[in-house]
């Protein structure tokens, strides 16, 4: 029987550490209440995928290249 002496979540280096350690994959996964899932719209995970994606299209930037660069990839794909 496993026992600790204490609140571990109350712990200076536990909230210190936190975000460093726990995996939190993205704003699709939505680790709260279901009292906030509803307040937030009942959004599914597909459609807050969806969302994500469609922020993530078209808030895209292509990256800056060298002319040089540039022209060899045209070079390539034509």
């Amino acid at each position: 029987n496993f026992q600790f002496p204490g609140n571990f979540l109350a712990q200076d280096l536990t909230r210190q550490l936190y975000k460093e350690v726990q995996y939190m994959p993205s704003d699709v996964i939505d680790r709260g209440s279901l009292r906030s899932w509803r307040q937030k719209g009942n959004q599914d995970v597909f459609t807050r995928a969806r969302i994500r994606v469609d922020n993530l299209i078209a808030s895209y930037q292509p990256p800056e290249l060298s002319p040089g660069v540039k022209d060899e990839l045209q070079k390539i794909v034509s």
